[in-house]
């Protein structure tokens, strides 16, 4: 009879963790206001580091040993977010978390490559393999990371109850990570009270224009207006203003019979005697961010002048103005 053998030269190794498993806690915010426009993938909450307050000294009873980190199912039970190898979902719409584990030295901005700044997923590993017998030091850190996973945010709550993330030197439990707090997350944006602004611009006279300038001398034919919003908390607002331009940031007057030629309006924000000219087709922002409070009030302040878009007054004629624009809203 023949028999067949199979010998290794590997010996597994059994390790222990004297000090016990450090249990480290990372509390995740009480609010998250997401900025509607951000793109997918965007960090919108990271924790830095948070590292065990000692050093743990991890023996083995032999070379072999080999090291794991991953994620239980409190974390990874909603499955992974579409388009993401190490986000998962969580339960505000729209937003996933993706935990990093370092196992010693732990600092900086959290990059996964390394086994010391790796992204956890609920594979066990290992990390590292063939690690030798110890003593190793290990002070541990966990990083945490809320992220834009869709288009749009939804309003959700978002808690986690038990561990939702271990490693582990071979069967020894080195260290663990607990999420404790409740986030109340939602989408940030702004809306417009105003849908609809008709802006009347008083009449004047034609002999107000003079050949060579874009101005009427009349200091009354300027109307002013504003666009108001009300805003979500910590918004960048920025918006646009469109329409069919004369010249350079100037509308043009709608044709036809009755209507006046050689005239358009141009835009200013502020009041009236604001010098700042509205671009027009291109996007602007209001400053960032405008918004310190939920349903925050926030006005556009606009003025709307006569100007005039040919070189000669011989080239003007009376009628009506009548321009159109379209106001769009964006935030980030």
């Amino acid at each position: 009879m023949l028999c067949g053998f199979f010998f290794t030269n590997k010996l597994w190794a059994a390790c222990y963790a004297p000090s016990g498993t450090q249990n480290i806690t990372i509390t995740l915010p009480s609010t998250l206001v997401v900025a509607r426009d951000v793109p997918s993938g965007t960090v919108v909450w990271e924790s830095g580091w948070r590292v065990g307050v000692y050093v743990n000294n991890i023996y083995c009873d032999a070379p072999g040993a080999w090291t794991m980190a991953y994620l239980t199912s409190t974390v990874s039970s909603r499955g992974l977010a579409t388009g993401f190898t190490d986000v998962y979902n969580t339960t505000i719409p729209g937003v996933g978390i993706r935990i990093y584990y370092c196992k010693a030295s732990c600092s900086g901005t959290a990059v996964s490559g390394a086994y010391n700044h790796r992204a956890m997923t609920t594979s066990a590993g290992p990390y590292e393999s063939d690690i030798g017998g110890g003593p190793f030091i290990s002070q541990p850190g966990y990083f945490v990371q809320l992220v834009k996973i869709a288009a749009t945010v939804g309003t959700g709550t978002l808690t986690y109850s038990g561990v939702g993330a271990v490693a582990y030197y071979d069967v020894a439990r080195s260290s663990q990570l607990t999420l404790t707090g409740t986030t109340a997350g939602k989408s940030s944006a702004c809306t417009v009270n105003n849908n609809s602004v008709t802006v009347t611009l008083p009449t004047v006279q034609l002999r107000s224009f003079t050949s060579g300038s874009t101005s009427s001398s009349d200091a009354n034919a300027v109307k002013e207006f504003q666009i108001n919003l009300v805003c979500g908390q910590n918004i960048n607002v920025y918006y646009r203003i469109d329409g069919t331009t004369a010249t350079t940031n100037v509308l043009a007057n709608t044709t036809g019979t009755g209507r006046a030629t050689g005239v358009g309006v141009q835009l200013f924000k502020g009041t009236a005697g604001s010098s700042v000219v509205q671009p027009l087709n291109a996007l602007g922002t209001l400053g960032a961010p405008i918004t310190t409070v939920d349903n925050q009030a926030v006005n556009i302040p606009l003025t709307a002048k006569y100007y005039m878009t040919v070189p000669l007054l011989s080239s003007m004629t009376v009628g009506t103005v009548d321009t159109t624009a379209t106001f769009t809203l964006s935030y980030q």
